[in-house]
């Protein structure tokens, strides 16, 4: 029978194996996450129109001016 010692040894070699890849599976699905929100920010770009994107920023920053009327 083995004694609690040597059980002890294998229990912790099986935990530091597991956290290792817990470990490996989160780094991944964050760097994921920050590529697909890099891209999902950069495609929500391009599928705007040219005309409000120029608009929108007009706005923002307050150098618009409003057209005149005769």
């Amino acid at each position: 029978m083995p004694s609690h010692k040597t059980l002890w040894e294998r229990a912790c070699s099986r935990m530091r194996f597991i956290r290792q890849h817990y470990c490996c599976l989160t780094h991944r699905f964050r760097e994921q996450a920050r590529s697909h929100s890099l891209f999902a920010y950069s495609l929500n770009s391009w599928l705007q129109p040219w005309p409000w994107r120029r608009v929108d920023a007009a706005l923002r920053t307050g150098t618009h001016r409003w057209p005149r009327t005769r």
